[in-house]
């Protein structure tokens, strides 16, 4: 891997990527939802929703990870539900910015006819894909680690201080720095594959949005007491969010072949 060559192309995407605007609409959009409505909610939270049964069985499973939950007053107790099922809203940012601006790098360049130009330099086909994917799935997980870092001093500053242990705990830390990045490369891996397929940015991103569907899945089955997040499901989750993206990468490396390219793209 000649690394000068990828940050040579890592600079390029970035300069292209900083003036397309509907892409950092579609991670800010995600991003402002996360932040507010979580904090309208838990503002709006009285007595009645705080003794409503279903509300008090997801707070019953929670505490399940959390034995220090049931020493809160109801009210606290229904906001740490809350924050943290809208916390796995943070595995959304990476995979639709991820997703977004892999269509628009492949199919924007195959429109374009920007690509043939690029294949013309040294590059080898995993240079290629090095220096599309860094820019790919850096600025969507700056984006989640500062989103998550606004999300915890608003919610400290605003709504409780004692909130603070239930956003800084391990299992949120690993869903958001370590679980989080592998959720980008997903979104980015899938893009790619579907960009190949099709000529149209729309048309990609809108079959590239089951690529989504997993992450929202997560979100709808914490809301439905399905699901805990504790150290172990991340993990697991983790693992296999890996797995899938070293499969992606295999298919990725193949279908960028320049050559492929060339021909089949043209």
């Amino acid at each position: 891997m000649r690394w000068h060559y990828v940050r040579t192309l890592f600079i390029k995407e970035w300069q292209e990527l900083a003036r397309q605007r509907m892409i950092w609409m579609a991670m800010l959009v995600p991003l402002l939802i996360t932040l507010v409505i979580p904090i309208i909610t838990v503002r709006a939270i009285g007595a009645e929703e705080a003794l409503d049964q279903d509300t008090i069985r997801l707070v019953q499973r929670l505490a399940i990870v959390f034995p220090e939950l049931t020493t809160l007053d109801p009210q606290l107790q229904v906001a740490v539900v809350m924050l943290r099922m809208f916390g796995a809203m943070f595995l959304l940012i990476p995979v639709v910015g991820a997703l977004n601006i892999a269509t628009y790098a492949i199919v924007g360049e195959k429109r374009n006819r920007t690509l043939e130009p690029v294949l013309a330099t040294p590059l080898r086909p995993q240079e290629l894909l090095a220096g599309k994917s860094i820019g790919a799935v850096a600025i969507p997980m700056l984006m989640t680690w500062l989103g998550y870092t606004l999300y915890v001093f608003v919610t400290v500053f605003v709504l409780d201080a004692r909130l603070r242990p239930y956003l800084l705990d391990t299992v949120s830390l690993l869903m958001v720095f370590v679980l989080a990045p592998f959720v980008a490369l997903f979104g980015l891996g899938g893009g790619m594959i579907v960009s190949t397929r099709v000529n149209d940015v729309r048309a990609a991103q809108q079959i590239g949005g089951f690529v989504v569907l997993p992450v929202v899945g997560l979100f709808v089955g914490q809301a439905l007491g399905w699901l805990i997040f504790d150290t172990w499901l991340v993990l697991l989750m983790t693992a296999g969010v890996f797995l899938l993206d070293v499969v992606l990468l295999g298919i990725n490396v193949a279908l960028f072949d320049p050559e492929r390219i060339l021909t089949r793209w043209a």
